[in-house]
């Protein structure tokens, strides 16, 4: 899912009531208040940093990501 400045996300987690967890995109960081377990990136941190460096969790910690499924 794709967050952009102006986007109501209220609704969000009605729309998403059946995904086990989401990954966010923004343009900043910013808290979320939903139900549904996420890790959030913003486009600068997906073009700057290496990709296992780039998601925070929901408290705003980075989440070092250690193993990516390859298909």
């Amino acid at each position: 899912m794709v967050i952009r400045k102006g986007d109501t996300i209220s609704t969000l987690a009605s729309k998403m009531v059946n995904a086990p967890r989401l990954i966010i995109i923004a343009e900043e960081y910013t808290k979320l208040d939903i139900d549904i377990e996420y890790r959030i990136t913003s486009d600068g941190d997906l073009l700057d940093k290496p990709l296992y460096d780039a998601f925070r969790m929901p408290n705003g910690c980075p989440e070092m990501v250690t193993q990516f499924a390859t298909g």
